[in-house]
C-alpha cells in the first residue's frame, strides 16, 4: 500500500520552508497524515495534509529568497554602452532596428487583416444563412454580373419557392436622403426594406423592437443617428419627415453596426410598402426591369447558399426560364473563385451579401502578395533579431543585409 502523502504539497512544503525548520517541521504533516489514514480515507488524510501544508505559510517559517538588487548606476551604465555603440554603428543598428519595426509592422497589419476579414459579417446571428441574389448575364457581348434584380423575382421566390427560405426580402438600394424635425434636418444613408429585415440581420434593439416595420409609415434608427437628429431623448413615437414628402413614425432605435459589417453605413431602415406607395410605377416592371435587391436567409440550419445554388428546383424554374434566365446550379465556392468573364451568361445565384474568405485557404487565394511576400519578408526580419542564436550567421548577414 502506498502510504506516500501528496508529492506536490510536500514540494511545495520544502520549497517555502526556512532550511533550519525543513528537517523538524516535515515530519509532523507526515505523522498526522498516517494518522487520519488509519480512521479516515485517503482522501481526506490528502486533504488535511494539504491543509498543514498551508497552515505553514507564516512570515515565521518561510525562507528569504535571493533578491538580486540593480542599482540605477549599473542601468545608467548599460544604457550608456548600449547608446555608444548605437553611434557607432549608425549603418547597422539602423537596418537593424528598421528592419525589426518594418517586419513587426507588416505581421501586425496582417494579422488585424486577417481577423477583420474572418470576423467580417459575423456581428449577424445568421451571417452563414444570409445570402443576396445576383444576377449574371451579357451585354453586347460582354458578361457581367449585378445585384439589381427585377421586382417580379421577390414573389417568385416567396410563392414558388418559399419553402427554401425562412425570410424573402426585397430592398431598394441604399441611397441618401432628408430627413427632418421641425425645422432641424439631416442628410441620412438608409434603406427601404420589408418588414423581416430586422430579424433577419439580428439588431439589436435600444429602443422599440424589431418588428417596428409592420406599420406602413414607421421607420427605424440607427442609435447615433437618433441621437445626432432627437439628442439624448427617446425618439420611439416622434413623427418626422423623409424628404420632405413621406411621414413617417419612429417605432425603434437599434445599436449602430459594426464597421466589419457591410450594413454598417445604413442609419436608418424605412418599411419597403411605403416605398412602394410613392413608386407605383414598380408594380407595372414585371422581369424586364431591374433596380432592386432581394436577400433571403436560408431555410434551415443545416441549409448554406451553396445547397441552395444546386436545388433542382430552383434550377428548373419555367417562370424563370421565360424571362432569359435561370437559377446558377453550380456551387458558392466555385463562383467566388471563378474570373467574371468566364462565368456562364443569363442565371441568378445566391451568395453571401460580402464575398469574405471563409477559410485560411481562400484568404492566401484572395491576398497572394500578403502571404508570399509581406510575411515572409517580415518574418526574415523579426526571427534573426529575436532569436539570434537560433539561425546561422550568413542568414544573420542576409537579413541585415
Amino acid at each position: 500500500m502506498n502510504i506516500k502523502p501528496p508529492k506536490y504539497a510536500e514540494r511545495l512544503l520544502l520549497w517555502f520552508l526556512r532550511m533550519d525548520l525543513a528537517e523538524e517541521v516535515s515530519g509532523d504533516p507526515y505523522e498526522k497524515f498516517l494518522s487520519t489514514l488509519k480512521s479516515k480515507s485517503r482522501f481526506r488524510a490528502q486533504l488535511n495534509y494539504w491543509y498543514q501544508v498551508f497552515h505553514y505559510i507564516r512570515p515565521f517559517a518561510m525562507r528569504k529568497m535571493n533578491q538580486q538588487i540593480i542599482s540605477s548606476a549599473m542601468l545608467r551604465s548599460n544604457f550608456k554602452i548600449g547608446w555608444r555603440h548605437l553611434l557607432k554603428n549608425k549603418g547597422y543598428s539602423f537596418i537593424n532596428i528598421g528592419g525589426l519595426a518594418s517586419g513587426m509592422a507588416v505581421a501586425i497589419l496582417i494579422g488585424l487583416w486577417i481577423v477583420d476579414e474572418l470576423s467580417f459579417d459575423r456581428y449577424h446571428a445568421n451571417h452563414s444563412r444570409i445570402a443576396v441574389v445576383l444576377r449574371n448575364g451579357t451585354l453586347t457581348g460582354q458578361t457581367y454580373t449585378t445585384a439589381y434584380l427585377p421586382y417580379a423575382l421577390g414573389d417568385e421566390l416567396k410563392t414558388k419557392y418559399g419553402e427554401n427560405f425562412k425570410h424573402v426580402v426585397m430592398a431598394w438600394p441604399e441611397s441618401d436622403h432628408i430627413l427632418s424635425v421641425g425645422e432641424k434636418s439631416l442628410t441620412s444613408n438608409g434603406q427601404f426594406i420589408e418588414p423581416a429585415a430586422p430579424e433577419m440581420f439580428s439588431l439589436r434593439m435600444v429602443h422599440g423592437s424589431v418588428e417596428g416595420l409592420l406599420e406602413q409609415n414607421s421607420i427605424m434608427l440607427s442609435a447615433s443617428f437618433a441621437k445626432a437628429l432627437f439628442g439624448d431623448t427617446d425618439p420611439v413615437g416622434k413623427d418626422l419627415r423623409i424628404d420632405n414628402r413621406m411621414d413617417v413614425t419612429v417605432t425603434g432605435v437599434y445599436e449602430n453596426l459594426p464597421h466589419n459589417s457591410h450594413l454598417h453605413s445604413i442609419e436608418f431602415f424605412a418599411p419597403w410598402d411605403l416605398w412602394v406607395s410613392f413608386n407605383q410605377w414598380m408594380l407595372t416592371q414585371g422581369f424586364t426591369n431591374n433596380f432592386l435587391i432581394d436577400f433571403v436567409v436560408c431555410g434551415s440550419v443545416n441549409q448554406r447558399p451553396s445547397t441552395i445554388n444546386s436545388n433542382p428546383s430552383l434550377i428548373n424554374s419555367p417562370r424563370l426560364a421565360n424571362s432569359s434566365h435561370s437559377i446558377f446550379p453550380g456551387n458558392f465556392a466555385d463562383l467566388c473563385q471563378t474570373p467574371p468573364d468566364i462565368l456562364r451568361s443569363s442565371y441568378y445565384c445566391f451568395v453571401p451579401p460580402r464575398q469574405q474568405p471563409r477559410t485560411w485557404r481562400a484568404l492566401v487565394k484572395r491576398s497572394p502578395f500578403l502571404f508570399q511576400v509581406a510575411f515572409p519578408a517580415g518574418l526574415c526580419f523579426i526571427i534573426p533579431r529575436v532569436f539570434p542564436n537560433a539561425v546561422t550567421p550568413s542568414v544573420m548577414s542576409l537579413a541585415a543585409m
